[in-house]
């Protein structure tokens, strides 16, 4: 198995994402993230999501603020 092909468990993924990506998230942003279609999991069992190293490689790590959008020109 390649490298980038390794599973890690949620909490390996937010270690490996805080270090190589400087994402500054926690285990439960990253399961937010992967509900909203913007990290790509992979199901293991009924309660236990794995992550590819490729995956959260090509992962939208952007942090949006909550409420409606600004208007521009205000």
């Amino acid at each position: 198995m390649s490298g980038d092909e390794r599973l890690l468990s949620p909490e390996e993924a937010v270690e490996f994402l805080n270090k190589y990506r400087n994402a500054n998230i926690t285990v439960d942003i990253l399961r937010q993230m992967r509900h909203k279609g913007r990290v790509r999991g992979t199901p293991l069992g009924k309660r236990m999501t794995v992550y590819r190293i490729r995956d959260l490689m090509e992962a939208d790590l952007t942090r949006y603020e909550a409420g409606r959008p600004k208007q521009r020109g205000q």
